[in-house]
């Protein structure tokens, strides 16, 4: 498939040949600036894409609730070992949700062409504090 695609695109532009200069430039402006739009139109579609999934990768309030209660009560030291075990299992899923919405800010940032903690700091999202 890949080399009748590069046949194709040797005959297209083949039929360039006998065409003016002026004309010629005058085609690939018009081409560069397809392609920019195309470029655009990913990358907003990729753009739009990761802001949802960032704003969806959270805990469900009622979870994030119970998860909040385990770990206050834990605090005090007045946890029982089958709500520990509960709470060792919300610690996980919320380490994964974490790690999903950190993947989907770094995609956001790369395509941005921006420092994550500039994304952050644009997104209103509290940025990492190094110790």
């Amino acid at each position: 498939m890949q080399t009748q695609m590069n046949l194709n695109i040797k005959s297209l532009i083949g039929g360039f040949t006998d065409m003016p200069l002026r004309d010629l430039e005058s085609f690939i402006k018009e081409l560069n600036a397809l392609a920019i739009r195309k470029r655009i139109a990913d990358n907003g579609n990729t753009e739009k894409s990761l802001l949802l999934k960032i704003n969806k990768a959270i805990l469900p309030e009622e979870t994030m609730e119970r998860y909040t209660f385990l770990q206050e009560k834990m605090e005090v030291e007045n946890l029982s070992d089958v709500e520990y075990q509960e709470l060792l299992k919300l610690v996980n899923q919320e380490e994964k949700i974490r790690n999903k919405r950190f993947q989907y800010l770094l995609e956001l940032s790369q395509l941005r062409s921006i420092p994550l903690t500039e994304l952050m700091s644009r997104l209103g999202l509290n940025t990492p504090v190094h110790a």
